[in-house]
């Protein structure tokens, strides 16, 4: 028999925050701030909810429990089956015993995978009381997946909320359909956007959703094509993508975003390509992120010219 205690206060470490804060936050943000004007709407359409009114409630569900577990076991049964036997002592009657008991059920059985047997041992005078075990409602029986993947994206692209029509994207459609569906988002987008710096916004959150789908150079490219002064290179997630350890994917995205954009200035004037240059490189020498050599090696560029265009800045 061994003895295992259980720490509910054991923090994750900092590879395990730092995992999830990269990946995680940027795209839980939008949802948030998207999810009353999508998700409600989702649901009741998906699974068939009706839901009849809600109110978010504010505030935080603290991660960890003010007390740890008493004691905890892993025990083998008569019959050989392995299973943790959690033990707590009660000096009192807790009315919020029960519930603080399916808390640390839920904890430990995340970490250890095994059955639990719960036992409280009461040390006060006359009866703990009835109340032992849970309602059937307050039983926890697993869960509904809403697959955004599995969407049709028609539904989606003809809202007229624009949250919902940016999740075009993530639903199902093939490959080859990919560009058609980008189309489709931004015209829709268009429509319903009541303002210039709404549509921006949702452009913004496209672009961000599109990594999810490993869209994001076609989405930039689409989006510069579709739109009228927004320009992929100065924006914001651009720069953090640097700093997220992506530099030799983007270096090679801009290489070919300048090559296109080149070709394009070609045809509409050199004047124009020429612009389109400069504002990447001023973008690059604004973050820091790289030397004027590398910018000038990257854009094909002399260092004179990078050092000019460095100039104009002041």
């Amino acid at each position: 028999m061994c003895h295992p205690f259980f720490d509910e206060h054991q923090q994750p470490s900092v590879s395990d925050k730092e995992k999830g804060q990269s990946e995680g936050n940027i795209y839980d943000r939008i949802f948030k701030e998207n999810a009353e004007s999508i998700f409600i709407p989702l649901i009741q359409q998906q699974l068939g909810f009706k839901i009849e009114s809600y109110k978010p409630i504010i505030g935080k569900i603290s991660k960890t429990i003010e007390r740890e577990m008493d004691l905890l076991y892993e025990v083998v049964w008569h019959d050989g089956q392995k299973k943790l036997l959690h033990i707590e002592f009660q000096t009192r009657r807790d009315p919020d015993m029960l519930y603080r008991m399916a808390e640390y059920h839920g904890l430990a059985f995340r970490k250890y995978r095994l059955p639990i047997h719960h036992l409280v041992i009461f040390l006060g005078e006359g009866e703990f009381g009835p109340n032992r075990l849970l309602k059937n409602a307050e039983l926890f029986k697993g869960f509904d997946v809403l697959n955004l993947h599995r969407v049709d994206p028609s539904k989606l692209l003809q809202s007229q909320v624009p949250e919902m029509v940016i999740l075009a994207l993530l639903a199902n459609f093939s490959k080859d359909k990919t560009p058609a569906v980008l189309r489709a988002i931004i015209r829709q987008l268009k429509r319903v956007c009541t303002s210039e710096a709404a549509l921006q916004r949702y452009i913004t959150q496209l672009t961000i959703l599109s990594r999810l789908r490993k869209l994001r150079l076609l989405t930039s490219q689409i989006v510069e094509q579709m739109t009228l002064g927004y320009n992929v290179y100065e924006d914001d997630l651009f720069l953090k993508g640097m700093n997220l350890g992506e530099e030799k994917g983007l270096q090679k995205g801009l290489q070919k975003g300048l090559k296109e954009g080149l070709q394009k200035g070609l045809k509409e004037g050199l004047q124009k390509g020429m612009m389109q240059v400069e504002q990447a490189v001023q973008s690059l020498l604004k973050s820091k992120l790289l030397s004027e050599e590398q910018i000038a090696e990257h854009f094909q560029l002399s260092i004179e010219e990078v050092l000019r265009i460095k100039e104009q800045m002041k």
